[in-house]
């Protein structure tokens, strides 16, 4: 007869993995929903509105990306004005810019330096380094049409990507949209005449099907009215709803903060707020490229995530908003910030459960093999569900991102984990 010991770590383990479980078809059932929606998107006339837009670039030591970021931003058809704020870039940013676009200066300001091209829809802001929010709420001043886009530095856009993005909002209802990002080779965005390619290295392959993966995800939950926040690399929001609320607010995680502040005041108002995305707004980013950039990215998302749904917990479950509230946020909570630490937890807690005789060894082997399958699932929907279509990948680069997901379960994964577990504790301590 068990021990009441054994009993509890029984339960207690079961319970883990049943939640790990549940949450890795969750995911994988968004990802089939994001390429469905995806595919319905590629297949239906493309909807279009004349909604002018401004597009902040905020660029802190993007000397090697910016410009091509900026051309392609000017180059769209859509009625655009861009603002960059060179955020106290000491790898000459700005002079990179100014040298291009042939820059002139209009005046100085309380907190730094204005200057325009003549030629072009194109305003630049010099300043001390203040941070993200500082540079998008500058940019945000100067805004003078009804959409806001926020656009980093070192992302650049496919042709049609502005006019795709704001499509949506010739529908009232919508009040934010989010593009399709996917991961480039840093060298392809200097080069302005390379193709998309997959990152060569492995440390950045990894990332680059992580966001493959998050962006399908995101893509099903917004096909099913439960989408919350568009991604701050890629994002559009009605201007008059950011002013509103007081522009982004100074914190880690801005575009998470923005989302629930938008939904907030719209339910307080009664005012529909639909967040959406758009696959074929498809826009390229880079991602860090040594172990200490990326941990302190991961530890910054994890724990501004937690503290950001700290402050506006009131929000989850809040019927007024809707799926947002109901589903979206909940989410969010259980399915992106606590999962990955229930799955920590998972990594040790079974084997040690099997070693004292708590679970079977089949309850280990189906943990195993759960977790070594539930990667490579989840990549082949991601992989060949977005293998058509504008921003593809060609077939060497799915062909290496299939081998990719073949070994993350065991290489790559539970170093996030460990990452993603520090940035949350380190929110409340």
């Amino acid at each position: 007869m068990a021990t009441a010991p054994i009993v509890v770590l029984r339960f207690v383990t079961l319970t883990v993995v049943s939640y790990y479980a549940v949450w890795a078809v969750v995911h994988l059932l968004a990802s089939v929903a994001g390429v469905r929606e995806r595919q319905r998107s590629l297949n239906a006339q493309p909807a279009t509105t004349d909604l002018p837009v401004t597009v902040a670039v905020s660029a802190y030591n993007e000397v090697e990306t910016v410009e091509r970021t900026v051309t392609s931003l000017l180059s769209g058809s859509h009625p655009v004005s861009v603002v960059v704020v060179d955020d106290g870039s000491t790898d000459g940013t700005f002079e990179a810019v100014a040298e291009r676009f042939g820059l002139v200066p209009t005046g100085p300001d309380a907190d730094g330096q204005w200057f325009e091209a003549p030629d072009q829809p194109l305003t630049v802001r010099r300043q001390d380094n203040c941070g993200k929010p500082a540079a998008l709420n500058a940019a945000l001043d100067r805004c003078e049409t009804p959409l806001f886009g926020v656009v980093d530095g070192d992302t650049v856009v496919e042709p049609g990507y502005l006019s795709a993005l704001a499509a949506p909002f010739a529908d009232d209802a919508v009040v934010a949209a989010g593009g399709f990002l996917k991961v480039t080779d840093a060298a392809t965005i200097r080069d302005d005449s390379a193709e998309w390619r997959l990152p060569r290295s492995w440390f950045q392959r990894f990332q680059a099907l992580e966001v493959l993966q998050a962006s399908c995800r995101q893509l099903g939950r917004a096909s099913a009215g439960c989408m919350v926040v568009p991604p701050g690399a890629s994002s559009l929001y009605r201007t008059e709803l950011l002013r509103a609320v007081g522009g982004f607010a100074d914190v880690g995680t801005e575009d998470f903060e923005m989302a629930l502040q938008l939904r907030r005041y719209c339910g307080d108002v009664g005012r529909d707020a639909r967040v959406v995305q758009v696959p074929t707004a498809v826009a390229w980013t880079t991602v860090p490229t040594t172990v200490a950039e990326l941990t302190s990215q991961r530890r910054r998302w994890a724990g501004g995530a937690a503290e950001t749904l700290s402050r506006n917990r009131d929000l989850v479950g809040r019927r007024v908003d809707g799926r947002a509230g109901t589903v979206g946020l909940p989410y969010v909570l259980f399915g992106e910030i606590l999962w990955p630490l229930v799955e920590g937890v998972a990594y040790v807690l079974v084997p040690f459960a099997w070693i004292v005789g708590a679970v079977s060894a089949t309850t280990l082997w189906v943990f195993v093999i759960g977790v070594i399958v539930a990667g490579p699932l989840g990549a082949a929907v991601a992989v060949f569900g977005t293998r058509t279509g504008v921003g593809a990948y060609d077939a060497a680069d799915r062909r290496a991102l299939l081998v990719t997901a073949a070994v993350e379960r065991l290489v790559w994964r539970p170093a996030q984990v460990l990452r993603w577990a520090r940035g949350v504790l380190s929110s409340v301590r």
